[in-house]
């Protein structure tokens, strides 16, 4: 046939005949090719980019975590999360306390790098943050609320932000400007809960500006840090002995060092301590079930993390930042996005702070940044690593910046702590002896050795990178309040 009978002929040209509207060939194939070629340019075609909503935890040790082993109902709906996602259950934190190990997150590289080691060292400004690499990849906003003091705009966090809230929630807790606060007496935010405060913020943020994006949303829940001071019915829903009266008596963790501390003194400080994990956690599902409402769950990558553990005794001491074992180094990672990561997923690599850029630079379509130190965990999700770089005898560095000679690396299943200043090295076995315990360096002096010369490689890295972005005494240190002391001081960060 010369002629075809195209219902769909879009050429405009009549022809008479029978058919009444009769085209050629060549035009009905004209007609008909957009529409069929519209499949295989929606497939080529760049997908938009997600929204990312970032999620940390302060002070959240790994083992009081529900879907982490924990036998108390602590965490429902970050259980929940962990089924909707990918569970990294293996996460070692840069280092022992908040400020290194968020700029680590943010920046993906070790804290004797970066800079951010202490209340009078800034980041470097030559590092490059997450922000300001989402902003460069048409991100367009990019906010932070965080409710920790140590991670101020004064260190360096707010690089990258177009919005970086360091101050409301301070301000409105002191001055209780909420009216929620349940204990009137409370005298700082070290003392407040805040968490109500950072998700309602968020989700206000969400109503008014969720649905323009790309975005990048940072959010820092801080009520599982010291001092323990859940709301009722928090305070005592883990506790043993919830009638006790003279628990009223001691709320602070300080007191376990006391000669006359009890079994049931380290009931009830463990006791609001998930309290307050608890506590957190409904406040998270508030935040995940307002973006749900919202109608921007497929299209926002969920990221939780936790910077850093508690001690309460394991090893002899209390609070956090003065030493490496794993009940403050381990912490928590679980990622969700409905289309591009898998459901229910656990993921078999070991993964550490560094990894947490490249992770989401990459889960959003992107190449990570060149100088990261850390290594995108997608191809462990996904099943095609490659290049080994996920294997479980990939080692993880370890800094405890406020003991500058403390350090350790974990390779396998040894963990090889090494203090300078002491002159004593601690080589840890985590499979036979998972609480740390024992010290079986001179069982293994072969694998002291090994590990010793990957520590003292690394070491020697970091000193040659961080003389590159000239962390160490070419930045203007942060200018700190009276008042900025005494709130540092309160947290422990000062003696």
């Amino acid at each position: 046939m010369e002629h075809l009978a195209c219902a769909a002929g879009n050429s405009g040209q009549r022809r008479r005949g029978a058919a009444g509207l009769r085209v050629s060939r060549r035009e009905c194939l004209a007609g008909l090719l957009p529409t069929l070629l519209w499949p295989l340019r929606a497939a080529s075609a760049p997908r938009a980019k997600p929204n990312i909503l970032f999620i940390m935890i302060d002070t959240l040790r790994a083992d009081h975590v529900g879907c982490y082993g924990y036998g108390k109902p602590t965490t429902p709906s970050i259980d929940r999360l962990a089924r909707e996602g990918v569970r990294f259950p293996s996460l070692y934190t840069a280092g022992p306390w908040t400020m290194p190990s968020v700029m680590t997150m943010f920046t993906s590289l070790y804290p004797t790098v970066h800079g951010a080691t202490g209340y009078q060292h800034r980041a470097s400004l030559k590092v490059t943050t997450l922000a300001e690499h989402l902003k460069r990849l048409g991100y367009r906003r990019t906010v932070g609320i965080v409710s920790n003091p140590t991670v101020n705009s004064r260190y360096g966090f707010a690089q990258g932000f177009d919005r970086y809230d360091d101050y409301s929630i301070f301000f409105a807790h002191e001055l209780n400007l909420f009216e929620l606060d349940d204990v009137p007496q409370r005298k700082s935010v070290v003392e407040a809960v805040t968490s109500h405060t950072v998700t309602r913020m968020a989700t206000d943020w969400l109503a008014k500006e969720g649905r323009r994006g790309p975005w990048f949303l940072f959010l820092l829940y801080f009520d599982p840090h010291t001092d323990y001071v859940p709301p009722q019915p928090w305070d005592r829903r883990f506790d043993p002995h919830p009638h006790a009266e003279n628990r009223k008596a001691k709320p602070n963790v300080r007191h376990l060092l006391g000669k006359d501390t009890t079994p049931s003194d380290l009931e009830h400080i463990l006791a609001l301590y998930d309290g307050e994990i608890g506590y957190t956690d409904r406040c998270v599902g508030e935040l995940l079930t307002r973006l749900d409402r919202l109608g921007l769950r497929d299209n926002t990558v969920v990221l939780l993390t936790s910077d850093h553990g508690e001690e309460f005794l394991d090893h002899g001491g209390i609070l956090h930042g003065r030493t490496l074992y794993d009940e403050l180094m381990r912490g928590i990672l679980i990622l969700r996005h409905p289309d591009r990561l898998p459901a229910g997923k656990v993921a078999p690599a070991r993964a550490c702070h560094l990894d947490i850029a490249p992770t989401l630079i990459e889960c959003i379509g992107e190449k990570p940044d060149g100088e990261c130190q850390g290594v995108s965990q997608l191809r462990a999700i996904t099943g095609t690593e490659s290049d080994g770089s996920s294997a479980p005898d990939r080692p993880c560095y370890l800094e405890a910046t406020s003991t500058q000679d403390l350090r350790a690396v974990v390779v396998g299943r040894h963990k090889l702590v090494h203090d300078v200043q002491a002159g004593r090295e601690e080589l840890l076995d985590l499979e036979s002896d998972p609480k740390e315990r024992t010290n079986v360096a001179s069982q293994k002096p072969h694998v002291c050795g090994r590990l010793r010369a990957m520590l003292t490689a690394h070491v020697s890295e970091c000193e040659g990178l961080a003389r590159k972005y000239q962390s160490h005494g070419t930045v203007v240190r942060p200018k700190l309040t009276r008042r900025d002391i005494q709130v540092l001081r309160a947290l422990g960060y000062i003696q």
